[in-house]
């Protein structure tokens, strides 16, 4: 049996880290037919684990209560995730059949083994079918499987599983015949959609409501029978059981959406399964504003639809409806419209509205008030405010603008009053900050007042006068124009209008307020002003005689300046025409005015006259019609008066009339090019366009009606369309006043430039070597060289040559004889200009010459010499490099010197045989290659010369010997290895360190610094013994020894028979033995040897005596 079954309740809970399963009381029940995947044993719990015989304890467990539901075999396999990591090591023990938690008694099976102390190569373990141990462990013992079980129908186990070593989830394969009881599951044959949706309609906007959690409960269990189903708020107590709702019929949700875990359980076997939805509340009906209206009557029309985006509460898809009470809307009748009147007057209706959401099945119910609010009155005659009336005896008029309001108030509760000034017949927006005081500047003064009421904000308004008898009236500011800013004012001009109609007055005239109350320091009338262009106050003092009252007023006096022109420097601007009258004679009409508005600015009452030019000063007489005035002359000066009609001040200045001539005739344009397109910088006409005028505005056309109608203009870089064909350019040309412009036209044509041909694609640049005898790296050139392949039959072309792409272009300072040009520098360009001499195009090209003086030498090597004199000098023979350096040239010559510097100078000369300059520094050599005959040139190379010093070599040889022919020598080198190579001729040398296959014999070994620097000898005996020796007195194999112990002279051979009893010993440089002891011979038979050397090795053997 194999059963498959994936826990995934299991999963939730071991991965999201409770550990309620690691203690026998809380064991998962084994349900299902699967095995479980991602375990982990992590749990600490309790140590629970009684009397077993794999001696362990808990350490991180998971328990599992095993119910049987068919008997047979019973086997599985625990595989750790990090199944190649020997050190996660897993254990488990078996205690049943039908024992309690409180009374396990002694494990039936159990594996303690650890995998790495055992030696497996895997860490997996369970129970199986091949074993035959039931038990096994704790650490090396076993190999982690123990004898699956034969369980009963119904048989209980409890299964332990723990992790003392590692970190690693495991999976639990089940194996064998034996079944498990069922999980119960959710039945939902129509599958239906199991979350729930309702709207918020309880009457609290909390997004909360009460659902019925167990609408399905009946459909979930369909014909199973002994299950029961609870409802969690949360996966972890889904799965232990915990903290079941209480009241799932009616539970209000916490959360929205919220999710809802049901656990459905066998209540006989355990076994469970687990479901989960989601709750959500949407939401409900909004919260409406009450309506509450001002109203003159108490009844009125109310418009709800103010309140229908508050009631939808952003839900979609609903509807809104009112009533006039709950009943109604509950039960859909007698809907009312809006807008709805009021029954009756002044008194509050509650008005309820439906909302119906069709999607979700939602209805949902509120309330507002609708109330016409009754409006306050003035409780006086009319219902009009009462005026108010006092005498002006002082100034400022002062104001008690509250003295009627509580007879305005009457009877009327919670009113106030607030008062504004009059604008326009309008109330002020700010309201009268102190009535009480109020100060009128001008009575008779219209005030409006405002009567509401402070609980309803309902208010009625209204307007009273106030009114005092007259005061001073208000003076005019007199303005006076004067020279240099002071002015003589004639203050009397304000007399009667101080009077203000008032009869028996008395006026008279201060400086200051002050002066004026005091009747202190009269001034005028004739008053000067005392600072130039300051205004000054000037307070007047109005007394009525007959009515002993007194008033005071100000006014200023103002010395006017003149009038200005604004323009820049006080001056009107010139004024320019074009002569496109026809008549090319200089003369058109102006409009002398045009001006005006701009000069004038901001100024008020201001005239313009003109006059003509009298020798430099304004003619008598006015022009008499400035908006059409023809000039006489170009330019002409025109003087001009601008006057302040009020304050009569006048400034006078003048301007000039131009009359600008017509467009200038400009050249044709004409371009070389290969290709018959292109680009004209048509900006070169603009001069002789403007034909003299200044600041014009030049613009190009392709035709004259564009140029006429200014548009499609082209950009002053402009490439023509067709090749080598002439076209005609339009220009315009416009003032920049924009009061005139011009139009003319020119052509532009390409020609074909010449062309330099190389049709071969030949490097046309020249090289030659310096040998005309002076070695200055220079030398004479033919520049004319390729003339005949430039040309290829092009006729009217001539040839010349520059030293500068300047000069060709210019076609200034040519060469003057090509054909034997010298160089004045190594490589110089030259440049080519080819000019067709009929049409003036030309080309150019450039090309380099350059004197070859380098000789490239060849690539010398570096000379190192052993330090034979272990002193760090050597004689270095420097020709050794010569024939390299050389590179196969003839007449040549190598030099070589200590510096760079030295051989590009050609100084201080080494000789050829050179001792080093510094003991065991490498030193760099540098040589210089010269040409003996011919051209002029030399190069320049170097390289290194170097003291080896000779090198101790530190060797270890490793012998194995007293074979036949495995015999080998192998060497090791101590200090750089790679520096030496070994040899058993000292010939032939190799890296290899090892020599293999030697027979005994005495060999000689070389040891060779790969510098050559060193070499060294070593003698090495390759040993062995001869198996038997016949001394039988035939001269042949007499004397039985080591070969080539010799080498070992104070290494001791001992002989013994048999029974160990020593028969002779001897040295290495002594003769071996003979076969007798003490002169006799000893019978044939076999004998025992020991060898031992100085350094502690010892050899045994044994041979045979054969006689």
């Amino acid at each position: 049996m194999k059963i498959i079954f994936k826990a995934i309740f299991l999963f939730f809970l071991l991965n999201t880290g409770l550990y309620a399963q690691s203690d026998c009381p809380d064991a998962i029940v084994v349900c299902g037919n699967d095995d479980y995947y991602g375990l982990d044993a992590t749990g600490i719990g309790v140590q629970e684990l009684t009397t077993n015989v794999c001696s362990s304890v808990e350490h991180n467990t998971i328990w599992l209560k095993v119910m049987i539901k068919d008997g047979g075999t019973l086997g599985f396999v625990i595989t750790p995730e990090e199944i190649d990591d020997l050190v996660v090591d897993f254990d488990f023990w078996i205690f049943g059949p039908n024992v309690t938690c409180d009374d396990l008694g002694t494990s039936i099976r159990c594996s303690t083994t650890n995998p790495l102390a055992a030696g497996l190569d895997y860490n997996t373990t369970g129970m199986n079918d091949v074993e035959t141990d039931v038990s096994e462990g704790p650490g090396a013992d076993g190999n982690s499987f123990i004898e699956w079980m034969e369980v009963n129908d119904d048989d209980i186990y409890y299964l332990i599983i723990d992790r003392p070593h590692g970190a690693s989830n495991f999976s639990l394969e089940w194996t064998g015949t034996a079944t498990f009881h069922d999980i119960p599951s959710f039945n939902n044959p129509d599958n239906i959609p199991l979350d729930i949706v309702k709207c918020d309609n309880d009457g609290i906007d909390d997004e909360s409501t009460t659902f019925d959690l167990t609408i399905y409960e009946t459909m979930f269990f369909g014909d199973q029978t002994d299950v029961e189903l609870t409802y969690h708020l949360s996966e972890n107590d889904m799965v232990t059981g915990e903290n079941p709702i209480e009241n799932p019929e009616s539970f209000v949700n916490t959360s929205t959406p919220q999710t809802i875990y049901m656990k459905m359980t066998n209540e006989i076997t355990g076994c469970y399964s687990n479901e989960s939805f989601t709750i959500s509340v949407t939401a409900g009906i909004g919260t409406p504003e009450d309506i509450k209206i001002c109203d003159d009557d108490g009844i009125y029309e109310f418009d709800f639809s103010d309140n229908e985006i508050a009631l939808l509460n952003e839900n979609t898809n609903a509807s809104i409806t009112y009533y006039t009470s709950l009943e109604n809307a509950e039960n859909l009748v007698d809907a009312i419209e809006s807008p709805y009147q009021n029954q009756t007057p002044y008194q509050s209706e509650e008005i309820w509205a439906r909302l119906d959401k069709t999607d979700e099945d939602c209805i949902d119910f509120a309330s507002f008030i609708i109330e016409p609010l009754n409006i306050p009155v003035f409780q006086t005659p009319n219902n009009t405010p009462l005026d108010i009336t006092i005498c002006n005896g002082n100034t400022p008029i002062i104001f008690d603008l509250t003295i009627n309001e509580d007879l305005m108030r009457g009877t009327q509760e919670n009113i106030l009053f607030t008062y504004y000034e009059d604008i326009a017949g309008e109330p002020s927006v700010t309201p009268i900050s102190s009535p009480e005081n109020y100060n009128s500047t001008s009575p008779p003064q219209l005030i409006h007042i405002k009567i509401s009421n402070n609980s309803t904000e309902c208010y009625t308004m209204g307007t009273f006068t106030i009114n005092a008898t007259p005061g001073a009236g208000v003076p005019e500011n007199l303005t006076q124009c004067g020279d240099g800013g002071i002015a003589t004012f004639n203050l009397s001009i304000n007399d009667n209008i101080i009077i203000n109609g008032n009869e028996n007055t008395i006026v008279n005239y201060y400086s200051t307020e002050e002066d004026a109350i005091n009747q202190e320091n009269t001034i005028g009338p004739e008053y000067q002003n005392q600072i130039a262009f300051t205004s000054e106050t000037i307070w007047a003092r109005m007394d009525k005689t007959e009515e002993g009252c007194t008033d005071y007023v100000s006014f200023t006096i103002n010395p006017s300046s003149n009038p200005i022109f604004n323009a820049q420097n006080n001056t009107p601007p010139d004024i320019t025409l074009c002569d496109n009258d026809g008549t090319d004679d200089g003369l058109v009409i102006f409009d002398l005015t045009i001006n005006e508005t701009t000069l004038q600015g901001e100024q008020e009452n201001i005239s313009f006259t003109y006059y003509e030019d009298n020798d430099g000063t304004p003619s008598d007489t006015p022009i008499t019609s400035p908006e059409e005035y023809s000039n006489t002359t170009s330019p002409q000066i025109i003087h001009v008066t601008i006057t302040n009609t009020t304050t009569e001040c006048t400034t006078n200045s003048s301007f000039n009339l131009f009359v600008t001539p017509s467009a200038g005739i400009p050249e044709n344009l004409h371009l070389c090019d290969s290709n018959g397109i292109a680009e004209f910088n048509l900006s070169e006409n603009n001069e002789t366009i403007a034909n003299g005028n200044d600041g014009v505005i030049i613009t190009y056309f392709l035709t004259e009606i564009d140029a006429q109608n200014n548009e499609n203009s082209i950009n002053t870089l402009y490439e023509n369309t067709i090749a080598f064909e002439d076209e005609q350019i339009w220009a315009r040309v416009e003032m920049p006043d924009g009061n005139c412009y011009d139009t003319t036209s020119f052509t532009i044509s390409v020609t074909s430039e010449p062309i330099l041909y190389n049709l071969d694609d030949i490097d046309i640049n020249l090289i030659k070597c310096d040998r005309d005898g002076t070695d200055d790296i220079a030398t004479s050139f033919d520049l004319t060289e390729h003339e005949i392949m430039f040309t290829n039959d092009q006729n009217n072309v001539e040839f010349s040559y520059y030293l500068t792409l300047e000069d060709a272009v210019a076609s200034e300072n040519e060469i003057e004889t090509p054909e034997s040009f010298i160089n004045t520098s190594s490589p110089q360009t030259i440049y080519i200009r080819l000019t067709n001499t009929l049409t003036g195009c030309y080309t150019t090209e450039n090309f380099s010459i350059t004197i070859d003086y380098t000789l490239t030498t060849g690539e010398p090597q570096d000379l190192l010499l052993c330090d034979t004199e272990e002193n760090g000098y050597q004689l270095f023979n420097l020709s050794e490099n010569t024939a390299l350096i050389s590179n196969g040239l003839s007449n040549t010559a190598v030099t070589y010197y200590a510096s760079l510097e030295n051989a590009e100078n050609e100084i201080n000369a080494l000789s050829n045989f050179y001792t080093n300059a510094t003991p065991y520094f490498n030193q760099t050599i540098w040589a210089r290659l010269e040409n003996t005959a011919g051209c002029f040139g030399y190069g320049i190379t170097s390289f290194t010369i170097g003291i080896l010093p000779l090198p101790e070599i530190d060797y270890t040889l490793n012998i194995v010997d007293f074979t036949s022919f495995k015999n080998s020598i192998s060497i090791t080198i101590n200090n750089n290895p790679e520096a030496y190579e070994f040899s058993m001729d000292g010939i032939i040398y190799t890296d290899n360190n090892i020599f293999q296959n030697l027979i005994p014999n005495l060999y000689t070994v070389y040891i060779r610094s790969k510098d050559n620097c060193k070499t060294i000898e070593i003698e090495v005996p390759i040993l062995n013994y001869p198996k038997f020796f016949t001394p039988n007195g035939d001269g042949t194999n007499e004397v039985w020894n080591v070969s080539n112990i010799y080498s070992f002279p104070k290494a001791r051979v001992i002989i013994l028979d048999r029974y160990g009893k020593i028969i002779k010993s001897y040295l290495g440089n002594q003769k071996g033995w003979d076969g007798t002891y003490n002169g006799r011979n000893l019978p044939s038979t076999d004998y025992w040897f020991m060898l031992e050397f100085n350094s502690g090795r010892i050899i045994n053997g044994h041979f045979s005596l054969i006689r």
